[in-house]
């Protein structure tokens, strides 16, 4: 059985490492500026009304191209972000994380423990010694219009 020797080169001067990190080769702004995005032609001054409606705040009128430019670069964000391929696993990191389920949820609280080395004192609080009126584990409820 034959082994490749790992071999390192020459370090790199320190002139040639900061000329490295100090090239700037992409800007942010281009990540907005590239895209169309077909849902940006919906955004208008209505888009902006519902928005800020829903919101509960207001805007002043002549202000709404501005808002409608930063909406729509977001949009178009969000749209480059979307068109990455993220599909690709490679085998190595493939298996790294369990699939989230219900079941794993259930047993994971059903096992879950109090952690000292969390601050979590063993058996601090217990919070069905707190109502009046509990049963079966849960809590007793009387509310409404009964009156006394």
């Amino acid at each position: 059985m034959s082994f490749l020797k790992t071999l390192v080169g020459k370090p790199l001067p320190k002139s040639m490492i900061k000329e490295y990190i100090t090239t700037v080769n992409w800007q942010v702004d281009e990540l907005f500026k590239q895209v169309h995005s077909p849902r940006c032609d919906c955004i208008n001054d209505e888009t902006i009304d519902k928005l800020l409606k829903l919101s509960g705040l207001s805007y002043p009128k002549d202000q709404y191209p501005k808002l409608i430019e930063s909406l729509k670069e977001q949009v178009r964000f969000i749209d480059r972000l979307h068109a990455v391929d993220v599909e690709v696993e490679d085998s190595i990191n493939a298996n790294l994380y369990e699939r989230l389920t219900l079941e794993g949820l259930k047993s994971s609280i059903e096992s879950q423990q109090q952690d000292p080395s969390k601050g979590e004192t063993l058996q601090s609080w217990d919070p069905m010694s707190l109502p009046t009126e509990s049963q079966n584990g849960n809590y007793i409820v009387k509310e409404g219009l009964l009156k006394e």
